[in-house]
């Protein structure tokens, strides 16, 4: 339940906005009104534009029969033909086209241009050939070849431009097989419509020749058409429409509730800042917390309220357009307010978590800002990645996957636009994607409610002091913040990625090694110490307590056996890993190098030293900074999974990473979290390495063909088997006290409430 003093917020700031007009106008009315001008505007040039004389095309025919050059010059009274329309429609009256096939026109040449558009066609032909069969070989183009295409080709095209023209039929052989090569001026503003004629006529010269020959024959002509084919269209116009929008509209919603969002995110802290108010505001007797909340409502109902009124505007434009364009028969253009209803109501349902989402995160960019000019600054990258995000769903074949659910923006952008498109929703498309959403919008106001409490954002100079040991003044904190150690992991994602890459040349150890010491480990190391960070406090590098080694090694066998249970739960449903059998290949080259002593070194303990230190160490630690404890557990793990770039192996290692991340947590410590990780991934790969002995064992063998005649009691054993040993080896692991030194590191500076004085905790 929204407590009083976040509605105080709300209604303060609510009302500020509504009495600034000048931007209400600019910023929403504006825009609303925008859309029916645009489309009268766009009708009228349209009608203008049809009224002009339209200029033609111009063709010039070189040796080929006249009837070719007739029917050219007749080509542009010749309308596009009849077509069938829609089932609403009856189909004994079908409607003519209103749009008639631009003219063309036949140009003559004198006697030396045809020679040299002869010349070209007849050179050009074979070098044409001869280059396409170099390219289907894989073969480079010798240069003198490619400079006699290149000066034919010139000289053919300074004939057609100097005659005005954007095309030319030239026949350079006759007899029982005619050869026609056609040279076009790609560069023309009328080569499509040369095109389009060109196409037509000489497919209607080359079917007047086969009939001839066919009725020489004594052949009839029906022999050419066996069946006739009508094609009727039966849905709707309406359904046909938003089945073609259905990659625009779900981009479009996204992109006017990031804006909406974004433009009163930029009044509310940068401006209070600018205004010299925000000091005044902080001095109120509430959490810091509340007045954050009470603005992002604010930036949220503008964003609500700015996507309902341009949904109402676009529907009301395209009716209007419906009867502009179509007439008296543009009745069902008009019918997408009852069929697009319903397709608008859901989309804009799906989309709210993530209109929370992108209001947090406007309000945290823009409150970096001094001046709201400044935080105009900030928005333009923002703009540019959710419109990135979001035109996902533009391009076509794209469908929604319970992989690409959980990505933000896109998982739901692509959900709509399955959803608008298929006959049936999609219900757990839009579940997933819908629960990701929801969990990325808790995870961000989290955290970006938390930012009026740190000094930093408050006073947005301070940052000018300088960073870990660059700092020109004042003392470091002894953690990161939560958005730093979110670029880390990016930049050893995107540094792991490329450089595994490179290494594929360099032998099995080094591409298994170098990425991860080189862009996992490293980069976490390097950012610690420049950034003059505790390395027991954000590296969590201290010696652990000895029951929390003893649970880490009880919690082995359960994590394994509550990685084969996932793994046998999703077979189904995920698709199998692309790189399953390269893995399996490396695995096979470390043990003919080394034996399984080496496959553990690299695949068990060297991955579990460094994805731990930079999962469990610097991304752990700055993001319990940044959103707290839960959140970091769940957005760690997250990340972890992502970090494995494997779809297939996304579940089980967010899994793992929940386990290892409540370890770290709870020990304070993270050598247990090592501990369990080399653990999992040595038994894991002991049992791939010896399956065939120990699937020839008796009771292994048993096991096996026991567990797959009684699956799904065994996934459920496995399941239930896991956690609850993973349970009980958390509390034997047991947790150690938070040292004073790390307490005051979380503590509020700023009381809530105004008669406490003590410095309450933020959790």
């Amino acid at each position: 339940m929204i407590n009083r003093h976040v509605l105080h917020v709300f209604k303060k700031d609510g009302l500020e906005i509504l009495r600034d007009r000048r931007t209400l106008f600019v910023n929403i009315v504006l825009p609303v009104l925008l859309y029916p001008l645009i489309l009268l505007f766009m009708i009228q040039v349209l009608q203008l534009t049809q009224a002009q004389k339209v200029e033609q095309a111009g063709i010039v025919v070189v040796d080929a029969p006249d009837e070719i050059a007739e029917a050219l010059q007749a080509y542009g009274d010749k309308p596009r033909g009849r077509e069938v329309q829609p089932a609403t429609l009856p189909v004994e009256a079908p409607v003519e086209a209103s749009k008639k096939v631009p003219t063309v026109k036949v140009v003559v040449v004198e006697e030396p241009g045809r020679v040299a558009l002869r010349a070209s066609a007849r050179e050009l032909e074979p070098i044409l050939r001869d280059i396409d069969a170099l390219a289907d070989r894989g073969e480079p183009v010798p240069q003198p070849l490619r400079e006699r295409s290149t000066q034919s080709r010139k000289r053919a095209l300074e004939i057609l431009r100097l005659h005005a023209a954007a095309a030319a039929i030239v026949q350079i052989d006759g007899g029982t097989r005619a050869r026609v090569v056609v040279l076009k001026d790609d560069a023309s503003t009328r080569s499509e419509v040369a095109d389009d004629a060109i196409a037509r006529v000489l497919a209607d010269h080359r079917q007047r020749l086969v009939i001839r020959r066919l009725k020489a024959s004594d052949v009839p002509e029906s022999a050419l058409h066996p069946l006739d084919i009508a094609n009727v269209r039966l849905a709707p116009a309406a359904e046909a429409i938003r089945t073609k929008a259905s990659g625009l509209l779900p981009m479009l919603l996204v992109l006017l509730a990031a804006s909406g969002a974004f433009f009163p995110a930029l009044d509310l802290i940068a401006g209070e800042r600018e205004r010299g108010t925000l000091e005044s505001l902080l001095s109120w007797p509430v959490r810091r917390r509340d007045v954050f909340v009470g603005k992002l409502l604010v930036a949220c109902a503008a964003a609500a309220i700015s996507v309902v009124l341009n949904i109402l505007s676009l529907v009301l434009t395209i009716a209007i357009g419906g009867s502009q364009l179509a007439g008296g028969s543009g009745g069902e253009l008009a019918g997408m307010f009852s069929v697009g209803g319903g397709a608008l109501a859901l989309s804009f349902f799906v989309l709210m978590p993530l209109t929370i989402t992108l209001a947090a995160i406007a309000l945290a960019v823009t409150g970096l800002a001094n001046s709201s000019k400044e935080a105009q600054n900030y928005l333009t990258p923002m703009i540019l990645v959710v419109m990135v995000a979001a035109g996902v769903a533009a391009i076509p074949g794209t469908r929604p996957s319970f992989v690409l659910d959980i990505i933000p923006i896109t998982g739901p952008v692509l959900a709509l636009k399955e959803s608008l498109q298929a006959t049936t929703l999609p219900w757990a498309h839009l579940a997933l994607s819908t629960a990701a959403s929801i969990a990325l919008a808790a995870v961000v106001v989290g955290w970006s409610a938390r930012l009026l409490e740190d000094e930093r954002f408050r006073y947005p100079g301070l940052v000018r002091a300088g960073w870990g040991r660059f700092r020109a003044w004042g003392s470091a904190p002894p953690t990161p913040g939560g958005m730093e150690v979110i670029g880390v992991f990016a930049l050893a994602v995107a540094g792991f990625t490329l450089g595994s890459g490179h290494l594929k040349d360099a032998g099995t150890i080094a591409m298994v090694g170098v990425p991860l010491i080189a862009f996992t480990l490293l980069p976490a190391l390097a950012h610690c110490w420049l950034g003059a960070y505790r390395a027991d406090q954000t590296l969590r590098y201290r010696a652990p307590m000895g029951r929390a080694v003893l649970g880490a090694l009880v919690m082995v066998p359960f994590a394994a056996m509550l990685s084969a249970a996932i793994g046998a739960l999703q077979d189904p449903y995920v698709p199998k890993a692309d790189d399953a059998g390269k893995i399996e290949q490396v695995l096979k080259e470390l043990a003919d190098i080394g034996g399984l002593p080496l496959t553990l070194l690299l695949v068990a303990l060297l991955p579990a030293i460094c994805e731990e230190t930079l999962c469990r160490g610097t991304l752990l630690s700055g993001l319990e900074r940044g959103v707290g404890r839960r959140a970091a557990v769940v957005v760690s793990a997250f990340l972890f999974g992502i970090l494995h770039l494997s779809p297939a192996r996304f579940v089980p290692q967010f899994v793992l990473g929940l386990v290892l991340a409540i370890v770290t947590l709870r020990t304070r410590s993270i050598v247990p979290a090592m501990i369990i990780h080399a653990g999992h991934n040595g038994v894991i790969v002991t049992i791939e390495s010896y399956s065939a002995a120990l699937t020839a064992w008796g009771p292994v063998r048993a096991f096996v063909s026991w567990f797959d005649a009684h699956q799904v009691v065994g996934i459920i054993g496995l399941v239930v088997g896991g956690l609850g040993g993973l349970g009980a080896s958390v509390a034997l692991a047991g947790r150690r006290p938070q040292p004073i030194d790390e307490a005051l590191v979380h503590h509020d500076p700023t009381p809530s409430h105004p008669r406490l004085t003590a410095y309450p905790p933020l959790g």
